[in-house]
């Protein structure tokens, strides 16, 4: 069985907690993005991070240092793929 969740500390100290997807996250990203696929990966994302327990947007995901972003970013994928 695969795992459902991974904590990633970030290099600010704050936590992000990366959980499985559903169906439901899928369609959602998709409708966020728009149907851009330069978007999507980064909706998906943000429907299953909280960071220090709060919802992101995909945006939030864009402002990261480009080593917090990668670690969440593996993390979701050994998650979810």
């Amino acid at each position: 069985m695969s795992k459902q969740q991974a904590e990633v500390t970030l290099s600010n100290g704050r936590i992000a907690l990366i959980k499985a997807g559903k169906g439901r996250d899928a369609k959602e990203a998709l409708r966020i993005s728009g149907g851009r696929e330069d978007e999507y990966m980064n909706a998906l994302m943000s429907r299953t991070v909280l960071i220090d327990g709060k919802p992101v947007v995909p945006e939030e995901l864009d402002e990261l240092p480009m080593n917090d972003y990668i670690k969440i970013q593996t993390e979701f994928s050994e998650i979810n793929f």
